[in-house]
Formats: C-alpha cells, sequence, structure tokens
C-alpha cells in the first residue's frame, strides 16, 4: 500500500504539468504502445499456465478478472492518447501495470494453495 500512495503522489503531478493533448508523432505516444504490448505479452506469459485444465475456482477467477482489465486499460491507454490529456493515458497505463502485478500476485496465491476453497476439515484429513 505504501509503494502505491508513493507512486500515486509524483503521478499526480503529470496532470498539473500540461493540459496538451497527444500527437501520434510524439516519442510518448510510441513508448505507450511499446510499454503496452509489453503488458499485455507478459500477462499472457502469467496467464498460459491457466489454460491447462479446468480452472474456474474462486482464486483463478480473481486472476482471470485481473488479467482482461489490465488488458482493457492498456488497449484504452493507446487509444485515448491522440484524444485526451496524455496524462489520463499514462493514467490508464498505470493501471494497467497495477492490474498485471494484481494477477501476478493472485496466480502465486492461488498456485501456494491451490485447495483453498475446500472446508478446513476436508484439509485436516487429507493432510
Amino acid at each position: 500500500m505504501l509503494t502505491l500512495i508513493t507512486a500515486t503522489i509524483p503521478f499526480t503531478l503529470g496532470f498539473k504539468a500540461s493540459n496538451e493533448t497527444g500527437t501520434t508523432s510524439d516519442a510518448d505516444f510510441w513508448y505507450n504502445i511499446s510499454s503496452s504490448i509489453f503488458t499485455i505479452m507478459a500477462n499472457f506469459v502469467m496467464i498460459i499456465q491457466l489454460t491447462q485444465g479446468s480452472r474456474l475456482s474462486k482464486q483463478y477467477m480473481y486472476v482471470w478478472i485481473w488479467f482482461i482489465l489490465g488488458i482493457v486499460c492498456a488497449i484504452i491507454s493507446v487509444a485515448i492518447y491522440p484524444f485526451c490529456n496524455t496524462a489520463w493515458s499514462s493514467t490508464m497505463s498505470f493501471f494497467a501495470t497495477i492490474a498485471g502485478f494484481g494477477a501476478t500476485l493472485s496466480v502465486a496465491m492461488t498456485v501456494a494453495n491451490p485447495r483453498s476453497d475446500e472446508p478446513l476439515e476436508k484439509k485436516k484429513k487429507v493432510d
């Protein structure tokens, strides 16, 4: 939480820096596309393990929600750059990164405890 707060403080200053809309000739536009492609590909590589077998438990649903949210934010980030204040595009890119971390954390927690939706009594009998 502290990291999120610390990262948000300088991020909000971007809205004060400029009110101009971006253009497709800006270097930042192309860096944004590159970053979004990297975010989407990283999410695909991370989520590929979930495609093997039926994994529709509650924990995996959180992973899929974070995954889809990250991809949507990355795409919106590029799409709005030429039409809005560039800070809005950066905001969506920032949210895509956060969603990627959320998906990764959800995968790590699900893999560490794959049977967490079973009752405790059942776990004790198995262990």
